[in-house]
């Protein structure tokens, strides 16, 4: 029976071979094993491939620990949110408004150094957010790629403060790193012809307690070209 391996799995299988760390090898092969279909002609693949994340999982690792240039942060709850943004978009200040983290938080950029996990409660479930190190057009912590792509939801938090620019520049600096989105309440677009998998985006603009950030954010409403769930 022929595998019938879908543009995601190869996809994932061509950033397998790219990776340069053991964790980012994980990272491919956990996604490799998602995404392949499941039938009895991908049976041997995928044991070798669940052998192949074995061996790679065969030094301890503890939990939020770095390893190498990377970090593993196990998803626990309903899902696992991913928050993306430039510097000083107040990205840390929300996770430790919405969960009991304690992100480090301050008014220079930078301040994140290592992601921060944290359970937001929503109705009757608990949902886990990732406060990530600030998106960078200079340099941006390779970690940050890793994480934001295995989220099941990414929050791009822009300031109110100039939400257009944040917002262009962010996903500039993502559609670099071959991410795909596509609005987090609208329906999963087709695969692109590079088969990379398009995930679930909802904007998060923050500081609108002062009037000239909400006519801001109100400008980019009416400004923005595909129709992103803009939350604030």
């Amino acid at each position: 029976m022929p595998a019938n391996l879908t543009p995601d799995y190869l996809a994932a299988e061509e950033r397998f071979r790219r990776a340069a760390t053991v964790r980012e090898k994980i990272v491919a092969l956990e996604e490799m094993l998602k995404l392949i279909p499941k039938h009895k002609g991908t049976d041997r693949l995928q044991g070798e491939l669940k052998a192949r994340l074995a061996k790679l999982r065969r030094t301890p690792e503890k939990k939020g620990v770095r390893a190498g240039f990377s970090w593993h942060i196990p998803s626990e709850g309903a899902g696992q949110v991913a928050l993306v943004g430039l510097p000083n978009t107040g990205k840390s200040s929300l996770v430790a408004a919405l969960t009991r983290a304690e992100p480090e938080v301050g008014a220079w950029a930078g301040t994140t150094r290592e992601p921060t996990p944290g359970m937001m409660p929503w109705e009757d479930v608990a949902i886990q957010l990732i406060d990530l190190a600030p998106l960078d057009a200079e340099h941006t912590e390779p970690w940050v790629f890793d994480l934001a792509r295995r989220a099941d939801l990414v929050w791009l938090v822009v300031s109110g403060d100039d939400p257009l620019t944040g917002l262009e520049d962010a996903l500039e600096i993502l559609s670099g790193r071959s991410f795909r989105f596509h609005p987090a309440f609208g329906e999963t677009p087709p695969e692109g012809p590079d088969g990379a998998r398009s995930q679930p985006l909802l904007v998060v603009a923050t500081g609108l307690d002062r009037t000239e950030t909400a006519d801001n954010v109100a400008a980019l409403l009416d400004l923005l070209e595909v129709p992103w769930p803009v939350c604030t």
